[in-house]
């Protein structure tokens, strides 16, 4: 996954709730670099089976994390170390 798409899964992830793993957002928690292009990163994101049940509208929307996305940062942390042995 790109550096972006990373960014965007982050603010996701922040954004849930432990209840539940539908997220609402708007377009101001994401990074300022990537507000002009959120509709293609996040479509990335359901790309990359992070997200699905996506459903944007002019400045936020609803979608829900996909267990993918709650286990990627512990999965890449253990590639990473890999790599560097």
């Amino acid at each position: 996954m790109d550096t972006t798409a990373e960014a965007i899964l982050k603010c996701l992830l922040e954004c849930r709730s432990e209840e539940s793993s539908r997220v609402a957002f708007n377009d101001g928690i994401f990074p300022e670099y990537a507000q002009m292009s959120i509709g293609v990163e996040l479509e990335k994101l359901v790309q990359y089976g992070m997200i699905g049940g996506l459903i944007s509208y002019d400045c936020g929307g609803w979608c829900d994390v996909l267990p993918p996305a709650l286990s990627y940062g512990m999965i890449k942390g253990i590639i990473q170390h890999h790599m560097f042995i």
